[in-house]
């Protein structure tokens, strides 16, 4: 019954997530706090999700907004810890004998003792985007903190109220965790929905005549994920297919193809991969063509006419 729960909820917040996945979640919100704060990475490729399912969570089953942070190759321990109170700093170079004091008026809270010092007044649900671009330093931080539930910034201790706090990682293979924080997370590889359920997902935004084209398609450039810098996400494809639909009501159908091509290749060698190795410019064409045409039967050319599904007229 949890595990329905869950996904009703999910559902609620526009994420679809199977049975498996929904499991995890439930031994995740309530795993025990005791020796270390609740955290979870998710792995898999771009698009897969990761960073859906985090805002999922926060929003569908606590109510909330999560915190974020971005890594980037510059990351150290220290922008996570801190920040500098630029203010006080210029009125201490300027004379201001009262600007300065104590530690605390210089340093300023850096992302995680913002998030500990939230977790003592509520629920807060964190997230750190693909840690594997940070400093290998910041894994070693990181397992501290999450183990001693607290961290010290100046002359002061912030602690975290752990049994408030969900904290969630990405990575994209830029380099390996930590094996000693990756033992202290509970990991999940994010893959590309199922078929069925990807057609969920992108049927609810396009006719399912060109959802499964698109679906179709997107599995193919997938298989290849070794060999092209990016594949097609769920979002993508109902882009390409609200294109679609748009191009269909503007009569110029024949644009269509290009226009999926632009979104299910990020990049030019990708594109380029993908019509020499995966589906040829004609037959891409074939598909795309013959799927729309069925899409605006499925709905009617009346109802097609007169939508505006976000569309601005350009003056």
């Amino acid at each position: 019954m949890v595990i329905e729960e869950i996904i009703k909820k999910f559902n609620k917040a526009d994420y679809w997530a199977s049975p498996t996945l929904a499991a995890e979640i439930a031994c995740f919100f309530g795993q025990d706090t005791s020796s270390c704060i609740r955290t979870m990475l998710l792995d898999g490729p771009p698009g897969s999700g990761k960073t859906a399912l985090a805002k999922a969570f926060a929003k569908a089953l606590l109510g909330v907004e999560p915190f974020y942070m971005q890594a980037h190759p510059g990351t150290s321990p220290e922008d996570i810890l801190q920040d500098v109170n630029v203010v006080r700093i210029l009125k201490g170079m300027g004379g201001d004998t009262t600007a300065i004091q104590k530690d605390s008026d210089v340093i300023k809270y850096g992302f995680l003792p913002t998030v500990f010092a939230a977790s003592q007044k509520g629920y807060v649900v964190a997230f750190i985007d693909e840690l594997d671009k940070a400093s290998a330093k910041v894994d070693s931080f990181f397992l501290t903190a999450l183990q001693e539930q607290e961290v010290v910034i100046g002359d002061e201790i912030v602690k975290a109220n752990a049994e408030n706090l969900w904290l969630f990682f990405t990575k994209n293979n830029v380099r390996e965790i930590s094996e000693p924080l990756m033992r202290r997370c509970r990991r999940i590889y994010m893959r590309f929905p199922e078929e069925a359920l990807e057609l969920k997902i992108v049927g609810q935004h396009i006719p399912t005549p060109l959802a499964k084209v698109l679906i179709n398609i997107a599995n193919k450039i997938r298989q290849h994920h070794e060999k092209i810098m990016k594949p097609p996400a769920s979002q993508e494809l109902i882009m390409a297919g609200k294109d679609c639909m748009m191009l269909a009501k503007f009569q110029s159908i024949d644009h269509a193809p290009t226009s999926v091509l632009n979104w299910l290749a990020a990049y030019q060698d990708d594109r380029r991969f993908i019509l020499r190795s995966v589906i040829g410019e004609e037959e891409l064409r074939k598909l795309v063509i013959a799927a729309t045409k069925a899409s605006v039967s499925e709905i009617g050319k009346k109802k097609l006419a007169d939508s505006d599904d976000e569309f601005v007229a350009i003056q």
